[in-house]
């Protein structure tokens, strides 16, 4: 049950609809993409200007300049974020939200008119955070782009998501890291389970602290299955091993192998009947790209790609088989 679009008529569509709409936002869109690299140009001037005040202080030049150092310095900085006012683009945010209501919603439709797509909403923070995943507690949160959906008896839902952590080192320095970034699907799976299942890829920690913890929870509570490649690639980890070979049977190992090879890394967790679809490589579904014309008829086609490929992971991991009226494992 392949998921595609026509791509005759979507480029029809984008003449007829979406074309005199893009015509009309291009040159806010060039005026926002010029704002980008003047505030880039004034980050490296800036830099460059506190490099040479900093050398000067420190060499000979600085008895003749030592006067008016520290004002340059403190003009700087000043300077800079003047000048980043004066540059910033204050469509930004209409632009977007524009995009999203005349481009991103009729697009949406057209991949399949059933989908609901709620631009300002998202995954919710605690379906996050309890599915398993991921252990770091968060410092900040934030998903868009919401899109829910039924693909032949599958209910499915995915939003971009930007989850951040904290860390503090030795020496009380707070670092703010990236925990995911990325697509976060989730549907129903065609197993009825009780337990809890994680599959990743790169759950060792890197911390002392952490690799104990790893190696504590790993060996107690790994699935030992019967696929050396799968075993080299992913750690599964969950509740009662025979449920999760059950599970993961040979088929669904070649599965979610082969989904690893279409998208890269990926993270998966079995809760509640459902299953958790962790996808880095595909961020910002129906952001525009300001780097890119807005009027450009293969942005909008890859764009409606992306969407395609995420809700085609269903039929990867074949998840409309009815296993429940069978005796036996797929």
């Amino acid at each position: 049950m392949p998921y595609e679009i026509d791509k005759t008529k979507l480029r029809a569509l984008f003449d007829r609809d979406f074309l005199p709409i893009l015509e009309e936002m291009e040159p806010y869109r060039r005026k926002k993409n010029r704002a980008n690299k003047a505030q880039m140009y004034l980050f490296i001037g800036a830099g460059l200007v506190m490099i040479a005040t900093v050398m000067i202080m420190f060499t000979g030049l600085g008895n003749m300049v030592s006067g008016n150092v520290f004002y340059v310095m403190c003009a700087v900085p000043f300077l800079f974020f003047v000048g980043r006012q004066f540059v910033s683009n204050p469509y930004n945010k209409d632009w977007t939200t524009r995009y999203k209501k005349e481009i991103a919603v009729p697009l949406v439709k057209f991949i399949n008119s059933e989908l609901d797509y709620q631009p300002s909403k998202g995954i919710p923070r605690d379906l996050y955070t309890g599915c398993g995943m991921f252990r770091h507690k968060l410092y900040s949160y934030s998903s868009e782009d919401l899109i829910k959906g039924k693909h032949g008896n599958v209910n499915f839902q995915f939003s971009d998501v930007v989850a951040k952590y904290e860390t503090t080192d030795n020496d009380g320095k707070r670092t703010v890291r990236t925990d995911f970034e990325g697509v976060l699907l989730i549907c129903d799976f065609n197993k009825a389970f009780n337990g809890e299942y994680v599959l990743t890829s790169d759950f060792r920690d890197s911390t002392w602290l952490g690799r104990f913890f790893d190696t504590v929870v790993h060996e107690s509570n790994e699935i030992k299955l019967e696929n050396p490649e799968f075993e080299q690639l992913f750690d599964l980890r969950g509740s009662d091993q025979v449920e999760g070979r059950y599970i993961f049977s040979h088929s669904m190992m070649d599965r979610v192998i082969k989904l690893q090879k279409e998208f890269g890394n990926i993270k998966m967790a079995f809760k509640n009947n459902q299953v958790y679809i962790a996808l880095s490589r595909h961020f910002d579904i129906l952001n525009h790209d300001f780097s890119v014309p807005a009027t450009d008829f293969a942005y909008i086609e890859k764009t409606a790609d992306r969407i395609c490929e995420i809700i085609a992971t269903i039929d990867t991991l074949n998840l409309n088989l009815d296993i429940w009226k069978r005796q036996t494992g797929d």
